[in-house]
């Protein structure tokens, strides 16, 4: 309110300022020329004098007019020259109606002269008034604001420890929004390195039981393959101490060069990984030629492999108990020749081996405890899972076959 009203007040001084001069001028110039043209009782016998005045201004800026003792005569205009009888036209003929209006002009005219004296009596009256009112209402607004200043210099001193108090406290926050923000971002930190440090032990944790099943899976491929070889060796010794002990040296030692080249292609490889299909057709002539010098009249081998399936993958010497079934129960088991038959093929996507002969007719489940045909089931399970399965049986035309049933697999073994 302060600042507005000065700010006012300056402008009214800009805005009034020159007029103000020339009132003061023009009032001392008038008051000059009549001091030296007559005395103060002649002005006053005369009706024209009226109170002095004196313009001053406010602490607000306002151009106060304050009234005197001393008076001085209003300025009375000049009066015009009055035109000559020869400029001015005849003057019309004056009619009853006319001269009724001028006598009543001239009756108003002699009142109001009359009245004169009261009238200006009244208006200096009125002025004397207006300017104490205006005195008044001047000093009582300084007075107001001179309230207002001391109240508000009593209440700087209470302003200034308030707004210390808000700084201060405002400080206080922003130390506080601060300290509370890094306190919350030391424990996102903290989250985080300990959340990432417990993924690491998980995925550690989850590394090394992957690398135990995975080596439980090997050890258990392993076992069932070395199940393989030491069946096979007991038989093949029966066979070979059978021809020595018939005298027959020539085929024992054929068939200890074909045990030789079997032994040496069956350990050649990772028994827990895969071979294609090819070396796996080779090992089973091997042995297949071992037989043959057992039983030289009674054994047909047969072999249908095409040739875009010799590279799929497969377990290591997976068909070998199944040929080894078919020597035992059928071709041991009669005195006819029998053909063993291992075939290969591709339906959606699986893989297909079937070994077949057409002997008696009598497999596994004819006493024996099967234990190759369980190793053959046990490996693909556990190197396929449920894609994976064994069937066997007689055949209807005589006979028996197993078929091994697994997915394609090339080019990784």
């Amino acid at each position: 309110m302060l600042p507005a009203a000065l700010a006012l007040a300056a402008v009214n001084q800009w805005a009034f300022a020159p007029v103000e001069k020339r009132m003061l001028e023009r009032i001392t110039t008038i008051a000059d020329d009549k001091s030296a043209a007559a005395s103060d009782e002649d002005r006053a016998a005369d009706g024209s004098r009226v109170p002095s005045v004196k313009i001053r201004r406010d602490m607000a800026g306002n151009v106060m007019v304050d009234l005197l003792d001393e008076g001085f005569e209003l300025p009375v205009p000049p009066v015009p020259p009055e035109p000559s009888a020869s400029a001015m036209p005849p003057p019309p003929p004056e009619t009853p109606a006319d001269a009724a209006r001028e006598a009543a002009r001239q009756k108003v005219e002699a009142e109001m002269l009359a009245g004169e004296p009261e009238r200006r009596a009244v208006i200096a009256k009125a002025a004397r008034d207006a300017a104490e009112i205006a005195r008044a209402r001047a000093e009582a607004e300084i007075a107001a604001i001179d309230a207002e200043l001391r109240e508000a210099a009593e209440k700087s001193g209470k302003v200034t420890v308030i707004r210390q108090l808000v700084e201060q406290e405002g400080l206080w926050r922003q130390l506080t929004d601060v300290a509370l923000g890094r306190y919350f971002l030391l424990i996102a930190w903290a989250a985080l390195y300990l959340a990432l440090g417990n993924g690491e032990q998980l995925r550690a944790a989850e590394y090394r039981e992957g690398e135990y099943r995975r080596a439980a899976k090997a050890a258990e491929l392993r076992s069932l393959r070395y199940q393989v070889n030491p069946h096979f060796l007991f038989n093949t010794l029966n066979s070979l101490s059978a021809l020595v002990m018939v005298g027959r040296a020539e085929q024992a030692e054929r068939m200890i060069q074909s045990i030789s080249r079997f032994y040496r292609h069956s350990l050649a490889g990772d028994p827990t990984t895969d071979m294609p299909l090819e070396d796996e057709i080779a090992l089973q002539r091997h042995y297949l030629d071992i037989e043959a010098v057992r039983f030289p009249e009674r054994l047909v081998c047969e072999f249908d492999v095409p040739d875009d399936l010799m590279s799929a993958c497969v377990p290591g010497m997976i068909l070998q108990p199944l040929v080894e079934n078919s020597i035992k129960y059928g071709v041991s088991a009669t005195t006819r020749p029998v053909t063993i038959r291992i075939s290969a093929r591709e339906a959606g996507g699986f893989l297909i081996l079937t070994v077949a002969d057409d002997g008696p007719g009598e497999g596994v489940e004819s006493g024996s405890t099967g234990i190759g045909l369980e190793n053959v089931k046990s490996r693909l399970i556990a190197r396929f899972g449920d894609e994976a399965k064994v069937e066997s049986g007689p055949l209807p035309a005589g006979g028996y076959a197993t078929v091994l049933t697994m997915p394609v697999v090339r080019n990784i073994c």
